[in-house]
Formats: C-alpha cells, sequence, structure tokens
C-alpha cells in the first residue's frame, strides 16, 4: 500500500491508501485468501488515519470489477495506466 497516487487519482479528494498489484496465488484461490487481505488494508488504511482505500483494476475484468463491488468498493472512472485501461475503485473507511 502506498499513500502515493499515480495522475489519474489527482483531483479526488480526501485521505487515502492505495493498494496496488494484489494478487493471490491459484492454490490459494477459494480460501477467502484475497477477502482477508482486503480487511487487513482496509485495516492497516484505517489504523494509519486514511479516510478511503482506493485501488484499480483492468476494465476488461468484470469479475475483479465485480469482486470488489461485493467488497464494498465504488466504481469511479475508466482512464489508463500505461497501455492499460483501468477502472478506478474507492472504499470509505468508517470509523
Amino acid at each position: 500500500m502506498t499513500p502515493t497516487p499515480y495522475d489519474a487519482w489527482r483531483g479526488h479528494p480526501g485521505s487515502a491508501a492505495y493498494l496496488e498489484k494484489l494478487v493471490v496465488a491459484r492454490f490459494a484461490s477459494g480460501r477467502s485468501s484475497g477477502t482477508r487481505l482486503m480487511s487487513f488494508a482496509e485495516r492497516w488504511s484505517r489504523d494509519q488515519g486514511m479516510d478511503l482505500l482506493r485501488l484499480d483494476c483492468l476494465d476488461e475484468s468484470e469479475r475483479m470489477r465485480r469482486y470488489y463491488r461485493d467488497l464494498g468498493f465504488r466504481e469511479l472512472e475508466v482512464t489508463t495506466k500505461g497501455a492499460q485501461r483501468v477502472r478506478l475503485f474507492e472504499k470509505p473507511l468508517a470509523g
């Protein structure tokens, strides 16, 4: 996690942590590993005084977009990151 956003996040207000490159090994898939990692990221971000947790994923990956929505993230706009079209997501972190 990083407190420094890439350019696509400039102009989005709020203190936020940015989750980058979260990957769960295939053998751990289906064991709630990703959900536990996301819970940790939320707790860590909240403990650091952040109001939001932000991330992105490939816009074409409906499965991942649904996964993040199911975890309570809001879909924001589509932007580019390098040569990729990515969808921005953020989740408010309640105290």
